[in-house]
């Protein structure tokens, strides 16, 4: 196959799950779904390296027709280490999530290793920034649990929007 096949599902006459081959190679290389059935594509998976495992994802959340959540797993082991997201939907992305390390924690919310919180260590830009900043964080380790566990609930947030499912998230 070396173009982009549609199946219906739900047999109203539109296709609503999608598969392609860009290169002709017999790999599927990307894969689409309509899931609300209206002739628009909610979700994308790209497997650009051409490995047969999909390491990017876009996803529609409020069904417009634009892609408004962007996701890469560079090292294809099924983690989201990048997420971008459009929360106004212009079309730009405003927040930019990174989880390198795969501990489930925004990278921008955890100080570097061996940073000085608070005297410019920590955080990339991030919402977050301002608490792990803080004297407080660097010393209060009650406050400083309580900013983490905003921040694993911000991820969650994240995680559901993409996923569209509550079975992650406490």
């Amino acid at each position: 196959m070396s173009d982009f096949q549609w199946t219906d599902t739900n047999a109203d006459g539109v296709g609503d799950v999608g598969v392609g081959d860009s290169n002709g190679d017999g790999i599927v290389d990307i894969t689409m779904q309509d899931t609300n059935f209206d002739g628009h594509a909610e979700t994308a998976m790209l497997d650009q390296n051409q490995d047969g495992r999909m390491e990017g994802a876009a996803v529609d959340t409020n069904r417009d027709g634009v892609f408004d959540v962007l996701a890469v797993d560079n090292n294809e082991n099924g983690v989201w280490e990048r997420i971008g997201i459009d929360a106004n939907q212009d079309g730009q992305i405003e927040q930019a999530v990174f989880d390198l390390n795969e501990n489930g924690v925004n990278d921008a919310a955890e100080p570097a290793p061996g940073a000085v919180v608070g005297g410019g260590g920590g955080g990339g830009g991030g919402q977050f920034d301002a608490l792990i900043n803080s004297p407080q964080f660097a010393n209060d380790p009650e406050f400083r649990r309580q900013v983490q566990e905003m921040i694993r609930n911000h991820n969650r947030t994240i995680e559901h929007i993409i996923w569209g499912s509550d079975a992650d998230v406490d």
